[in-house]
């Protein structure tokens, strides 16, 4: 397990990666599969790289320098949660359902089966109101250590911010829970091409 505490986002994606290449965790058989290991992150800020804006996402990050063909990557995750918690009225349901309860434990943004009974790899977004506060969960059933779980973070920051807002309150830790945390076959060149081009940074 990883666990990552404090730093920023860009930091510990880096470092989990790194973890990733470096130890050799295998806990599972996918043969397309080159690592994988069970993960969490957790954070005591948010960042702002993607914000919600008039029920839309606004990215003002460039993610050239943590992976390639990034644009499709980034536009491919906004429109997949535009669709199922912006459009939808869920992340409206949240907000409602603390201004109503703000004790509720019921917060939560999830994300449905395909046709073919295809589970998503972000099965839930947890928001809950603790000291006034707001704590984000956000656990993943699997996640691709190259470039999608840097994205995925910085999209669920936006969520909780926008909540956190609406409820005029402070946003305070953020978790990112992963049961396959993994890396590719297909990716470990632009891995490595990646993380030596930060490491020259």
């Amino acid at each position: 397990m990883l666990y990552f505490e404090n730093g920023t986002f860009e930091k510990t994606y880096n470092d989990a990666l790194f973890s990733l290449l470096n130890e050799d965790y295998l806990i599972g058989g996918d043969p397309q599969i080159l690592y994988e290991t069970n993960s969490i992150f957790q954070f005591d800020y948010t960042a702002d790289a993607i914000k919600v804006v008039d029920n839309e996402f606004v990215v003002s990050y460039d993610y050239s320098e943590f992976m390639d063909d990034y644009e499709t990557l980034v536009q491919k995750n906004i429109d997949y949660y535009t669709k199922y918690f912006l459009r939808n009225m869920q992340l409206q349901s949240v907000i409602m359902r603390l201004k109503n309860n703000r004790f509720s434990k019921q917060a939560i943004l999830s994300l449905p089966k395909d046709i073919t009974n295809h589970y998503p790899a972000e099965m839930y977004v947890s928001f809950r109101i603790l000291n006034d506060m707001l704590h984000t969960i956000a656990h993943m059933r699997a996640n691709n250590a190259y470039g999608e779980t840097l994205v995925n973070m910085h999209i669920d920051c936006a969520l909780a911010n926008k909540v956190a807002s609406a409820l005029g309150i402070e946003h305070t830790t953020y978790t990112h829970v992963v049961d396959g945390y993994h890396v590719y076959h297909r990716d470990l060149t632009k891995v490595k091409n990646a993380l030596f081009q930060c490491s020259n940074h």
